[in-house]
C-alpha cells in the first residue's frame, strides 16, 4: 500500500521557527463573539514569511547587528564612490568560527530618481536615505588558526573579481536605477498587505456577532 504525501507540507527547512510559528498561527482556535473561530485569514501571507539564515548588516541607526563586526578598509573608487570592507567573523564553538566577509558601496538617491514623491517620501521614512550594492561571503566551522588566511583569500578573490565592475563610472547610475525599482515593487508589495490584513479584520469584526451553524 502506497501512503499519499500531504497535500500542504510547506517547502521550507525543518525545524525552522518562523515557519513553525506560521503553521502554529494557521492551526490556532480563538472565542469571537461565543464561537470558536479557526484563525486562517493571514495563513497566506504568513507562508511569505523569510525562512533564510540570519543576514548579517552593519550597525546603523535603524539596525544592530546580533553580534559586532569591524570595517577594515575603505577604498575609494575611480568613479567617486566609496567601498567598505566588513569583517563580521565569530567564534561558534570550541574552536570553530563562522568566517565573514562583507563589502558595501553606498549611494544616495534623489527625489528624481523615484517614480512619484510618494515612493520617495517613503524612502526616506523607512530607510536609512541610501542605497546598497552588498556583497558577502561566509565560511563556517573554520579552524581559529586559518581564520585570517581564509579571510584574506576571500577579500582578494572579491577584489579581483569584482572592483572593475563597481569601478565603472556607470555603476552609480545603473545601482540607483535597480534598487529604486526593487524597492517601488517592495513598497506595493507591503501595501497591498497592509490593506488586505485591513480588509480582514473589518471582516472579522462584521462576523464577530454572528453565529455559524
Amino acid at each position: 500500500m502506497v501512503r499519499k504525501r500531504a497535500r500542504h507540507t510547506l517547502p521550507a527547512k525543518k525545524h525552522n521557527p518562523k515557519v513553525i510559528a506560521a503553521l502554529l498561527s494557521y492551526n490556532k482556535t480563538y472565542e469571537k463573539g461565543g464561537q470558536k473561530v479557526r484563525k486562517f485569514f493571514k495563513f497566506r501571507f504568513l507562508v511569505y514569511i523569510k525562512t533564510m539564515d540570519y543576514r548579517w548588516l552593519p550597525p546603523s541607526s535603524r539596525h544592530k547587528p546580533l553580534w559586532e563586526g569591524k570595517m577594515i578598509e575603505k577604498i575609494e573608487l575611480e568613479n567617486g564612490l566609496i567601498l567598505e570592507i566588513w569583517d563580521y567573523s565569530r567564534k561558534i564553538a570550541g574552536d570553530r568560527w563562522l568566517v565573514g566577509f562583507l563589502a558595501q558601496v553606498s549611494v544616495i538617491p534623489s527625489r528624481e530618481d523615484f517614480s512619484n514623491e510618494f515612493y520617495y517620501e517613503y524612502f526616506l521614512q523607512n530607510t536609512d536615505g541610501k542605497l546598497y550594492y552588498r556583497y558577502h561571503k561566509e565560511r563556517t566551522f573554520v579552524p581559529e588558526k586559518d581564520v585570517p588566511e581564509i579571510y584574506k583569500t576571500i577579500k582578494e578573490n572579491f577584489l579581483k573579481a569584482v572592483l572593475p565592475y563597481i569601478s565603472r563610472p556607470n555603476f552609480k547610475e545603473n545601482l540607483i536605477k535597480t534598487e529604486v525599482a526593487l524597492f517601488e515593487k517592495k513598497t506595493d508589495w507591503e501595501l497591498m498587505i497592509k490593506q488586505k490584513e485591513k480588509e480582514e479584520e473589518e471582516l472579522e469584526k462584521e462576523w464577530a456577532d454572528k453565529k455559524y451553524f
